[in-house]
Parts: structure tokens; C-alpha cells; sequence
């Protein structure tokens, strides 16, 4: 019998089926599941904290009747506007647009988590390469939350 050939035979031995345990055990980096979790608790997706973010926004701007649909307007286009401009220019180009302007960009930052729009746009500014191609896209995500729900609230 050659190497290659005790080698097989070692693997195959050590190959055999094992017994599993009859009952399943919790992974040990997990704890164990509770019956009643407070909703506090509650994970949440990345995606699921935008939502409800935009969608405060979104109703928040819907009580002022005097902006809504400049608001819709503009909030329609910010996704493909930040996506063909960039994001400082797209950002910088919301704020030119006046207190309305401003709205939308803290709206946009509040849902990203930033605190304001200004940071937002500072971030953008002197963010490297790495950091500016997954902020864009982070960005483009957030900016089309905020366009489902004025579709749906501001119709």
C-alpha cells in the first residue's frame, strides 16, 4: 500500500457517520431563545430602522399642506439624483433648494442616523474612496425609503 493510498483509507475511517444527539442544543455563541422578549428588545434589520425612520419623516412632512407636494417632488428624484450626481453634489443640491431643501436633507440624515444634514454633507466631503462608495449606496437605500413612503403618504 502507497501514501496516497493509506491516506484514503485514513480519511474514509475517519469519515464515518457519528450519532447525533437526540435532543438539539443551543449554538454555544447564541443564547438560548425566550418564551416572552420585551418588545424593547426587539432586533431590528438595518432596513426595518430606515423604514420607520422615513415613514416619521414622511408623516411629518405631511402635516405641513403647504410643502407637500414640492416635498414629494423633490423626495421622488433624490434617489436617482444621488445616484448620477454623487452624493455631495446631489446633497449639496438638496440644500440649494431652500428650507424645503433642508427638510429633506435632515430628513435623509436622520434616517441614515446621522444628526443632521450638515454633518451628513461634511462626511461625504471627507470621506476616502472605500468609505464614499458605501456611503453612496447606504445613502441611495435610505433616500429610497424615504421616496416609498411619500408615494404612499403623499399621494
Amino acid at each position: 500500500m502507497n501514501k496516497n493510498q493509506k491516506r484514503r483509507e485514513q480519511k474514509r475511517g475517519a469519515a464515518a457517520p457519528q450519532a447525533r444527539p437526540a435532543t438539539p442544543t443551543a449554538a454555544p455563541n447564541r443564547p438560548a431563545a425566550t418564551a416572552a422578549q420585551p418588545a424593547g428588545n426587539r432586533l431590528q434589520t438595518r432596513g426595518q430602522r430606515w423604514a420607520t425612520t422615513a415613514l416619521a419623516c414622511v408623516q411629518n412632512a405631511a402635516r405641513v399642506s403647504a410643502t407637500r407636494a414640492e416635498y414629494k417632488a423633490l423626495v421622488m428624484k433624490l434617489p436617482v439624483l444621488l445616484r448620477q450626481s454623487g452624493i455631495v453634489q446631489g446633497l449639496v443640491f438638496v440644500r440649494s433648494r431652500g428650507e424645503l431643501g433642508e427638510t429633506i436633507l435632515n430628513d435623509l440624515a436622520s434616517v441614515y442616523g446621522a444628526r443632521s444634514g450638515d454633518v451628513l454633507l461634511g462626511g461625504a466631503r471627507d470621506e476616502q474612496l472605500p468609505g464614499y462608495l458605501a456611503l453612496s449606496r447606504d445613502l441611495i437605500d435610505a433616500a429610497t425609503w424615504l421616496r416609498r413612503f411619500a408615494q404612499i403618504e403623499l399621494a
